[in-house]
């Protein structure tokens, strides 16, 4: 099976949950490396705050345990054929897709006109975040134009 078929949902939905395991798995390995680094004193935070340490650690704890509660709740679902049936309706079912697709359209609307408008009002106040905030949108905008045209191309 092709990425591409992984990535658009086309393809057989137990390569999808392997594909998906290696992904998860390549950020195991990415977060166990950070830590080892950290602990061997390659990645040196002497010159960032405590809370950025926090969040950096925070993060890749939080990428850790949600990839490997994922594995795991993956390879019971291959194993066991009704659990992979029930989640093959749940993610192909046209329902599904359709509320996820119109939630995630809602969601990026209001994320879009919130960050400008809270632009907007930082403007006065604080610079940097008024242009952290319009670079933001400006972001997203282009990863869609990108991910918008790929799947125009794919699909």
């Amino acid at each position: 099976m092709s990425v591409k078929d992984c990535l658009t949902g086309k393809g057989n939905i137990k390569e999808q949950i392997k594909f998906k395991n290696r992904i998860y798995m390549f950020l195991i390995i990415l977060c166990v490396l950070y830590y080892g680094g950290i602990f061997t004193g390659i990645i040196d935070f002497n010159k960032s705050s405590v809370n950025a340490v926090s969040i950096y650690n925070g993060i890749a704890g939080g990428y850790m345990i949600v990839s490997i509660v994922s594995i795991v709740r993956n390879k019971r679902m291959l194993k066991n054929e009704d659990m992979l049936r029930k989640y093959q309706i749940e993610v192909r079912d046209e329902r599904n897709i359709s509320i996820a697709r119109k939630s995630l359209s809602i969601s990026v609307f209001i994320y879009l006109w919130l960050c400008f408008i809270g632009g907007v009002a930082a403007l006065n106040y604080n610079e940097a975040v008024a242009n952290t905030l319009f670079y933001s949108v400006c972001g997203l905008l282009i990863v869609y134009c990108i991910v918008n045209f790929i799947m125009k191309k794919i699909l």
